[in-house]
């Protein structure tokens, strides 16, 4: 009698993954999945009232996204950031911010329109 070592036994993947599953697998919000399965990039099928994904449908959505490029920092950019010395910028203050909004409000060009 021969004994069945782990090794002999191939995993088995999963056919189905619930929509949460999904979400971790690709790294998208539920809301995507669900627009995506209305727009038929991802298969979806039924259980009862549970909605489930074919995982094969999410590995070929995955394949055929295109590979993504990365651009080299502007050399304003690059100015900036050696300027600040990683630092944040300053934001302006509570008044500035104010003042600056009344400026562009329709109260401040009717006050003006009348002087």
């Amino acid at each position: 009698m021969r004994v069945i070592e782990k090794t002999d036994i191939a995993p088995l993947e999963p056919l189905l993954c619930s929509i949460k599953a999904g979400c971790a697998i690709l790294g998208v919000s539920d809301r995507f999945i669900i627009d995506a399965i209305a727009m038929g990039k991802i298969k979806a099928v039924k259980n009862e009232r549970r909605t489930l994904l074919v995982v094969q449908s999410l590995k070929d959505y995955a394949n055929t996204l295109p590979a993504a490029k990365g651009t080299p920092l502007a050399r304003r950019r690059i100015a900036a950031i050696s300027s600040t010395r990683g630092r944040p910028r300053p934001r302006p203050n509570l008044k500035w911010r104010l003042r600056h909004l009344f400026r562009r409000s329709e109260l401040y060009r009717l006050q003006k329109s009348k002087i």
